[in-house]
């Protein structure tokens, strides 16, 4: 209790003597504002009067009286003769002069002729109350400093109070210290304090290595959810961009058929089998992109296998038939007859098909999309080029490598993005380059290795 009362009494004298400096400095708000205003009429008395008896000419003393009466809440009028040498009522009839007052603003008036250097001159000067706010602002300064200095005070008697009173704690914090190798050799155990402590130990240690344990485990598990989220994400994203292009050629192939009026049974049957075909395809990728997601893996490099790369490209190619023809935009495929490779099958089918989706979204009409596999030293190289309108190329600069909304039909506007997010995640990487019209995209990707 006697440390309490250590931090508590200092503590309660510096906000005593707060309160009571305040509520005096409130009693006396009212002496001091006449105090104040008093000095004022002093203040500007000697100003005016200064400056009338300076040896210059009507425009210099017209200047130097228009400093004063800007500084202080006046109005002023000096006449020499029927000249007006100052006023601050330009333009009305000085005659009518006291109409324009409010008798309860008015502080201090005065006229009368003033003998100068100048000659006698003729001087009305008004002089309003003192602005109450002005007046706070001024106490408010003062009591600011003083409760600085109060609060530097009050730092001062804390901290030594502190010193006092943590003194006992850090010589219990250096026993501690000394034991948190739990040297149990350190206590008699020959007395109950120290078989009690010494349990105490040893219960403390077993527990801390619980916790470490299960945090530790908790720490793996939750790295590994991330990652395997991270992974998740990507397919997602990857897989549904894929499915859009199918369901968009499906809708262009119905429409057609819907406008020729299916004046013929076997069209309807055509139509009936078509959508039946990509229905099924679209099912297959879907359990494929479920697979993956089932499988316990947390990255694309994984469950690597080999396959053709040539036959993936072709499948992929079959997704784009209606789109390129719509777009009367050739794809232009370059490579071996056959190129064997070792990797996550399903990853790169996502690659190529948002490589060609990209491609296909920015290509001119009337042109080319060159497109090619190589394999060299353990990688994989998949090239892309194709050649786009000024509009396109702007808009491929400024959504490069982002998440956009687009206003496309078929298309999300993030194929670059996924190529980049998917090369990635098989430990490649995507490189886009732009020159003039043309776009060209290489992915660069290590081939995997079969797990056995």
């Amino acid at each position: 209790m006697n440390k309490k009362l250590l931090i508590f009494v200092p503590v309660f004298l510096a906000y005593a003597v707060l309160v009571v400096v305040f509520i005096l400095m409130i009693l006396q708000i009212g002496s001091e504002y006449q105090r104040l205003e008093s000095g004022v009429i002093t203040d500007v008395q000697s100003e005016v009067s200064l400056v009338l008896n300076e040896k210059s000419s009507s425009e210099v003393l017209a200047t130097k009286l228009s400093t004063v009466v800007n500084n202080n809440s006046m109005e002023l009028i000096v006449l020499d003769g029927e000249q007006v040498v100052f006023t601050t009522f330009p333009g009305v009839d000085i005659t009518n002069i006291r109409d324009l007052f409010n008798g309860d603003e008015v502080l201090y008036k005065s006229q009368g002729i003033v003998n100068t250097v100048n000659g006698d001159l003729n001087v009305m000067m008004v002089i309003y109350h003192v602005s109450m706010l002005d007046y706070l602002n001024s106490m408010f300064i003062w009591l600011t400093i003083f409760v600085t200095v109060l609060f530097l005070l009050l730092i001062v008697i804390v901290t030594l109070v502190n010193r006092m009173l943590f003194k006992p704690l850090r010589n219990i914090r250096k026993a501690i210290n000394e034991m948190k190798d739990f040297d149990v050799a350190l206590i008699e155990d020959n007395t109950a304090i120290g078989t009690e402590f010494n349990q105490f130990v040893h219960r403390l240690d077993e527990t801390l290595q619980n916790v470490s344990k299960q945090y530790t485990d908790l720490e793996l598990l939750l790295l590994f959810e991330r990652q395997r989220l991270d992974f998740l994400l990507k397919i997602a994203r990857g897989s549904l961009h894929e499915l859009k292009t199918p369901l968009y050629q499906t809708l262009l192939q119905n429409q057609a058929m819907l406008r020729s009026g299916f004046a013929d049974e076997e069209l309807s049957q055509l139509a009936l089998k078509y959508n039946i075909t990509q229905n099924d395809k679209l099912l297959k990728r879907i359990n494929v992109l479920l697979r993956s997601i089932a499988e316990n893996v947390n990255n694309l490099e994984s469950g690597a296998e080999f396959f053709d790369a040539v036959d993936l490209f072709y499948e992929v190619e079959k997704d784009f038939e209606v789109l390129l023809e719509q777009r009367r935009v050739y794809l232009d495929f370059s490579s071996t007859e056959k190129t064997l490779i070792c990797m996550n099958r399903f990853a790169l089918q996502l690659v190529i098909h948002n490589l060609i989706s990209n491609a296909v979204k920015y290509a001119a009409s009337e042109s080319d999309i060159e497109f090619a596999i190589n394999v060299e030293n353990g990688y994989v190289q998949l090239i892309c080029i194709n050649r786009a309108n000024a509009r396109d190329i702007e808009r491929l600069r400024s959504n490069r490598f982002t998440i956009e909304l687009s206003d496309e039909t078929y298309s999300s506007g993030n194929g670059v993005y996924l190529v980049q997010e998917l090369s990635k995640s098989l430990g490649g990487k995507a490189v886009i380059d732009i020159q003039d019209d043309v776009v060209e995209v290489v992915v660069t990707i290590p081939e995997g290795v079969v797990e056995r």
